[in-house]
């Protein structure tokens, strides 16, 4: 049986990482957070989100995956911070316009699960990064 969940989740990061004016190579990860202790100053980083699977038909099934994407913008300061976080946040909702070219799969949203925040560093009052989590939800017939 193919492993679906993870071809679409690969899928996701190859768009991401197209985004070759907002991610250098390796800030997109599958769940590993290191590039942000490297000094980038933009991360994107995929992990699992909820999911659901019900009967579509007698022989096939319908799943819905959502993906979390938390993406990170490296504090500047605060006005330089909030203009860089939106064009990287634009381009991450507009990457997901279309679809995956995934037979049976399409792309039927994408949300932000509450308001960005600043990342804080630990027994500091200092500011590191913006950071926002999105969903995106994904809807497969197997």
């Amino acid at each position: 049986m193919t492993d679906n969940y993870s071809v679409i989740e690969t899928a996701i990061q190859a768009v991401l990482v197209a985004l070759t004016t907002i991610f250098t190579t390796g800030n997109v990860t599958l769940g590993d957070y290191a590039p942000l202790d490297g000094g980038n100053d933009r991360v994107a980083v995929i992990t699992p989100g909820a999911f659901s699977r019900e009967r579509g038909t007698m022989t096939s099934n319908l799943y819905t995956w959502n993906f979390n994407i938390d993406i990170f913008q490296r504090y500047i300061n605060s006005a330089n911070t909030y203009t860089a976080f939106k064009v990287m946040r634009a381009a991450v909702i507009n990457a997901f316009a279309g679809q995956l070219g995934i037979a049976d799969v399409t792309v039927e949203g994408i949300a932000a699960n509450g308001d960005p925040t600043m990342a804080i560093k630990s027994g500091t009052n200092i500011p590191t990064h913006m950071v926002q989590v999105l969903t995106i939800t994904i809807q497969e017939f197997v």
